[in-house]
């Protein structure tokens, strides 16, 4: 008789879980998953930021190959030349870009030096170049209203100095000071619509104490916002920043475009969560006040390209006073570790 009692019991002990027993598997799921999410992120941040390392660093071997075919680096831009193109155009050949770049004013430099916005260009100039790219980031592309005028925006930016526009020193005294200049320099003293070019021996402070590239936002909405991210025309903010303030800082980027007529942008007339307005602004700039600092979504500071091709990762809490003389070529400043 007490056989069968037996054997269902047994039966409801084979059947399933308690709810006690239940609640406690999904809370260590829970543990485990809150656990193992962050690690994911970290790595995923990882990869990113090795693939943004990866991408300065081409960058870097492509201007040294343009430096050996041209006697130079490439420059940072024609002086007063509205919507000049810059180092981001030259070196298209040399990161296996030839079509965009034979493609936009069929690569007829130095005749053809400015943004063409004409319909039978625009594939070209809109074409992406994944390597402009810092995966961490997500640049849109770039057009005015009317859509005549697209092109993908990027994450990379020329180092002028530790000042302005033309490499001057900030604060500006009256005459403005001498010095500040890095590799990628619009020269004050250059005659209109040509280019200051940086030899590898002109780098008198060392190319590996001497930033080349570095990182900056990009506005994440699809339409026109200005210079920010705006890397195939040589403006400050587009493809050119200066080490004036720190990594990432907290001052807000004062830009400017071609010449004192040409207000800079930003994208205040957008919704844009990527790239809040408040990290720049254009009201009262000029070109020889105007600024912009190397920004970048990674944690905790930026990735540099030095002059000699080698690449750093730097953060925001470096000490101005290197970070301005690591901006500089010709400073002869003695730099201590960063």
């Amino acid at each position: 008789m007490l056989v069968l009692p037996l054997k269902r019991w047994l039966r409801e002990i084979r059947s399933g879980f308690t709810l006690i027993e239940l609640l406690v598997v999904i809370a260590i799921i829970a543990i485990l998953i809150g656990l193992l999410l962050p690690a994911v992120q970290k790595v995923r941040e990882a990869a990113a930021r090795m693939s943004c390392q990866n991408n300065l660093k081409q960058l870097g071997i492509a201007a040294h190959s343009y430096h050996d075919g041209n006697n130079g680096l490439p420059y940072a831009r024609k002086r007063d030349i509205y919507n000049a193109y810059s180092w981001s155009y030259l070196i298209l050949p040399y990161i296996e870009q030839d079509a965009k770049f034979k493609g936009m004013t069929n690569g007829a430099l130095p005749a053809g030096d400015t943004l063409n916005q004409v319909a039978a260009d625009q594939p070209y100039n809109s074409a992406l170049v994944k390597m402009y790219a810092c995966p961490s980031d997500n640049p849109a592309m770039v057009d005015e209203p009317g859509g005549t005028w697209q092109r993908n925006r990027g994450n990379y930016v020329g180092c002028v100095g530790s000042g302005n526009y033309y490499g001057q020193l900030l604060p500006l005294a009256n005459p403005p000071l001498p010095g500040g200049a890095g590799i990628f320099l619009t020269n004050p003293g250059q005659p209109v619509g040509q280019a200051a070019v940086c030899k590898i021996t002109q780098i008198t402070d060392g190319s590996s104490n001497t930033i080349m590239f570095s990182e900056a936002l990009s506005p994440s909405i699809s339409g026109w916002a200005g210079n920010p991210g705006d890397i195939m025309l040589g403006n400050m903010g587009s493809c050119l920043f200066s080490t004036f303030n720190a990594p990432n800082s907290t001052v807000a980027d004062l830009l400017r475009g071609n010449g004192d007529g040409d207000s800079a942008v930003c994208p205040q007339s957008h919704a844009d969560p990527v790239y809040p307005t408040t990290i720049c602004t254009w009201s009262g700039s000029t070109m020889a006040n105007s600024w912009a600092s190397a920004r970048s979504r990674h944690t905790g500071g930026v990735n540099i390209g030095m002059g000699d091709g080698s690449v750093r990762f730097v953060n925001n809490s470096v000490d101005v006073t290197t970070w301005r003389a690591l901006g500089t070529r010709t400073g002869g400043e003695t730099l201590t570790n960063f």
